[in-house]
C-alpha cells in the first residue's frame, strides 16, 4: 500500500481510536491529544476529510482503510528501532515505520537492507572512512571532559536505539548518541550513561547490529 500524506498527531489520534489504540511509537504527542480542546479535534476531522481518509459521515474511505491497516500493523508489534527521527518495526526482513517531518508524520516501508542504505545515504557521520581512525572504544572518566562533551550533545549527528512496548507502556531499552567533537568521534551510551571515544568501524557495527543485519568488517555495507 502507498500512503503519501503526512498526518498531525491529532489526526493520528482520531485514526488510532478506531483500532482502540492510545499510543504510537515515535509520536509522543499522541499522549497529549486526549487533553486537546475540542476545536483541535474538529480541525483534525476536517483535515482527514480533505485528505479523503474519512467521508462526510465520518466513515472510513477505501484509502482511509489502507491507512488504518498500516497503523494496525505498525502498532501491534512490541519491538522497534529508531535512527534519528525514523522509527521502524520489522516482520522478518520487511519493515514499516513512521518518520517525523516538518509537516507531520509520514509512513514508510523498507526491507532491512533498504533501510540500512537509506540511513547510510542520509547520515553524513556514517560515510566517514572506516580505516581512518583506529578501532577504539575508550570510556571517558574525566568529569571535566564529560561535562564538556555533554554540552555538545545538541550538535549530535546520529541517534540510534531500540524501543519495546509492554503492557501498553513504551520504554527505550537501548540508545546511543554519536557526534564529532574536536575531530574525534564520540559515543554516549544513554542507557548506561557512559561516554566513549569511539571509531568509525564500531559506529558502523553498532548501526547494523541494531538493524539486525550481519556485520561485514572493514566497511562492508558502507563501501
Amino acid at each position: 500500500m502507498t500512503i503519501k500524506e503526512s498526518f498531525t498527531p491529532e489526526e493520528l489520534f482520531i485514526l488510532l481510536q478506531s483500532i482502540d489504540k492510545r499510543l504510537l511509537v515515535g509520536c509522543p504527542e499522541i499522549q497529549d491529544c486526549s487533553l486537546s480542546p475540542t476545536e483541535s479535534s474538529k480541525k483534525a476531522e476536517q483535515s482527514l476529510k480533505k485528505k479523503e481518509i474519512i467521508d462526510a459521515q465520518n466513515n472510513l474511505t477505501k484509502h482511509g482503510a489502507d491507512v488504518i491497516r498500516f497503523l494496525e500493523l505498525y502498532s501491534k508489534n512490541q519491538k522497534y528501532i529508531f535512527v534519528n527521527n525514523c522509527f521502524m518495526t520489522f516482520y522478518d526482513t520487511k519493515g514499516i515505520g513512521i518518520i517525523k517531518g516538518e509537516d507531520g508524520y509520514l509512513f514508510t516501508q523498507f526491507t532491512r537492507q533498504q533501510f540500512l542504505e537509506e540511513v547510510y545515504l542520509t547520515n553524513e557521520l556514517l560515510r566517514g572512512e572506516s580505516g581512518k581512525n583506529p578501532v577504539v572504544h575508550n570510556e571517558i572518566i574525566n568529569n571535566k571532559e564529560k561535562e564538556t562533551l555533554l554540552e555538545a550533545v545538541d550538535s549530535q549527528l546520529l541517534s540510534i536505539g531500540e524501543i519495546k512496548v509492554h503492557d501498553a507502556k513504551i520504554s527505550t531499552v537501548k540508545e546511543w548518541l554519536f557526534f564529532i567533537k574536536e575531530e574525534k568521534l564520540i559515543e554516549i551510551d544513554v542507557t548506561t550513561k557512559k561516554i566513549y571515544h569511539t571509531s568509525q568501524e564500531l559506529l558502523n557495527k553498532r548501526v547494523v547490529d541494531t538493524l539486525g543485519i550481519e556485520y561485514e568488517k572493514g566497511g562492508g555495507w558502507f563501501d
